[in-house]
């Protein structure tokens, strides 16, 4: 009896050293789980994208400011001096505009077109007017410069452009200068009350030239024209003899 319990009690002694072998097999089996301490350059990656980030927005608040500032100042951060597109525009208007001028009002003296009047009209860019001697249509001005003519006489008068002149003499110069310029050019003082009346025959063709005058002297307008007649025929017999 005593022999069959130790026997039973050595079996049961194996079972258990059995198990527990099995089991410390078991647990040699599996691999711990080690945890590795992240590297400095794996810690400096994760952290880039958040500066990144923080510099986008940077530049995010940089750019709207600038475009705040621009939007209230009407300036622009457009560096490039090669493109100028106002500054072209208003020399452009500028030279446009000097052009129309000069065009419009070009110095012309009327002595060289005497017989050659009608040329006028386009040198001097006239526009057509009311008739102011004839009643006929041929009437034109320009610039306080009147032109006027029927077939082949001609009446012309300036009330103050400084552009037309008669034998070098413009509006404003002295009328003691001019008498001086016309009697040398063959013209006759006809000395009238006041003075300022001049007579010519050029080609066989009689010319008048009567000047206004201002308070100091000076020719204010002047009026000239290839018909005269009444009492001034007189003064044009001491030229024909």
């Amino acid at each position: 009896m005593k022999r069959k319990s130790m026997i039973v009690a050595v079996l049961m002694a194996s079972m258990l050293l059995g198990a527990c072998g099995k089991q410390a097999e078991t647990n040699g089996e599996k691999d711990p789980v080690v945890t590795e301490a992240p590297t400095e350059e794996a810690t400096l990656e994760a952290e880039e994208p958040a500066g990144n980030d923080t510099k986008t927005e940077e530049s995010a608040e940089v750019t709207k400011g600038a475009t705040d500032n621009s939007a209230a100042t009407g300036k622009t951060n457009n560096t490039d001096s090669s493109v100028k597109p106002e500054s072209t525009d208003i020399k452009e208007e500028k030279s446009v505009e000097t052009e129309s001028q000069e065009k419009a009002t070009p110095e012309v003296d009327v002595s060289n077109y005497l017989s050659d009047y009608k040329s006028l009209k386009s040198l001097l860019n006239m526009e057509s007017t009311t008739s102011w001697q004839f009643g006929t249509s041929d009437s034109y001005v320009s610039n306080n410069f009147y032109l006027e003519w029927d077939k082949d006489i001609y009446s012309m008068r300036n009330d103050g452009n400084p552009s037309v002149k008669v034998y070098g003499i413009s509006i404003g110069d002295g009328l003691e200068q001019a008498g001086k310029t016309l009697t040398a050019n063959g013209w006759k003082d006809c000395e009238t009350k006041g003075g300022g009346l001049f007579i010519t025959i050029i080609g066989g063709n009689k010319y008048c030239l009567e000047f206004g005058i201002d308070g100091n002297g000076n020719v204010s307008n002047w009026y000239l024209n290839n018909w005269p007649e009444g009492d001034i025929i007189d003064y044009y017999d001491s030229l024909e003899q």
